[in-house]
């Protein structure tokens, strides 16, 4: 799903084919038929995501990533979000909360965790098992602006660390 909805979003805007021509032939098999397999390579997704940077830079990748997260993900995840706000209360620790499973639904190999460190932030931090760009932040920039807009309310990102060149560690807060 998220190979389909970054693949969508690249070409709503125009940038497919300059994205693509950067890729490798393994990312551009995978992208040109994004439901030929249940999971696909996280090197497909590092690729196409630092092809799409090079084209469009980071501030548009970090658009891209919210608007195929909320296209992707906001009808499936929005309902039972919006029944957890109910239950424990608005705020971003209540999506932020849940983001791991969600995450390693969507993401092989990917651990995500959520710190609270206290009623008005934490930590989200994401490791992958094959080295990431720095750029890797600014698609997860683009998920929080969606966890906020779930929440309703603003998440601001304090800080972000590239740790062991294979993980990045969001201070959150709101």
């Amino acid at each position: 799903m998220q190979v389909a909805g970054l693949l969508k979003q690249v070409k709503a805007r125009g940038l497919d084919a300059k994205v693509l021509a950067r890729c490798t032939p393994a990312t551009r098999l995978v992208f040109e038929n994004p439901y030929s397999a249940r999971w696909h390579s996280g090197e497909a997704l590092v690729d196409f995501s630092e092809a799409t940077v090079a084209v469009a830079g980071p501030a548009e990748f970090e658009a891209l990533n919210f608007d195929m997260a909320h296209a992707s993900f906001g009808p499936i995840l929005k309902p039972m979000v919006q029944v957890a706000l109910a239950i424990t209360g608005r705020s971003p620790a209540t999506v932020l909360g849940r983001m791991p499973s969600s995450i390693e639904q969507a993401l092989r190999n990917v651990k995500c965790v959520w710190t609270s460190s206290d009623k008005n932030g934490g930590t989200l931090s994401f490791t992958y098992p094959c080295p990431i760009q720095p750029d890797t932040e600014h698609a997860w920039r683009g998920a929080l602006r969606f966890v906020a807009e779930l929440s309703g309310q603003p998440v601001r990102v304090d800080t972000c660390e590239l740790r062991d060149g294979n993980s990045l560690h969001f201070k959150v807060s709101w």
